[in-house]
C-alpha cells in the first residue's frame, strides 16, 4: 500500500509542480515511442534507452533517456534528478538541468583553449 501511495504522489507532483520538465519528457517520450524505442520502468519513473553510445543520460520530469549501454548507476542518478524535479518544480530547468547540460558540453570540448572561452 505504501508503494502505491508513493507512486501516486510521485506522478501527481510531477504533473503539477514539476509540469515543465515532465511535459518536455512526455513529448520526447512520445517521439521515442514513434521511433520504436521501448519504455522501461525504474522505480516510479519511465525511461527509454538506446540513444547513442557512451554519453550517460538526461532526466525530463518523471521520464529519463539513456544511452544503449545503460547501467543501474546511471538509472539511479537520473532517477535522483526526477526527485529533484519534485522538490524544485518550475525552477528545475534553471537550477539543475541547464547548468548540468552546459557543464557536460564544456567537458566535451577537446582542447584547453576552447574550454577557456567559456
Amino acid at each position: 500500500m505504501k508503494k502505491v501511495i508513493q507512486t501516486i504522489l510521485y506522478w501527481l507532483i510531477s504533473w503539477t509542480w514539476g509540469i515543465i520538465m515532465t511535459l518536455f519528457g512526455a513529448i520526447v517520450g512520445l517521439i521515442s515511442l514513434i521511433r520504436g524505442h521501448r519504455p522501461c520502468r525504474y522505480k516510479q519513473a519511465i525511461y527509454f534507452q538506446d540513444f547513442g553510445k557512451s554519453w550517460g543520460g538526461f532526466e525530463a520530469g518523471c521520464f529519463f533517456f539513456t544511452d544503449e549501454n545503460t547501467c543501474s548507476s546511471v538509472c539511479s542518478h537520473e532517477w535522483g534528478h526526477s526527485l529533484q524535479n519534485l522538490v524544485l518544480g518550475p525552477f528545475m530547468p534553471f537550477v539543475v538541468s541547464l547548468p548540468s547540460c552546459i557543464r557536460y558540453w564544456l567537458r566535451e570540448q577537446k582542447t584547453i583553449k576552447s574550454k577557456y572561452k567559456f
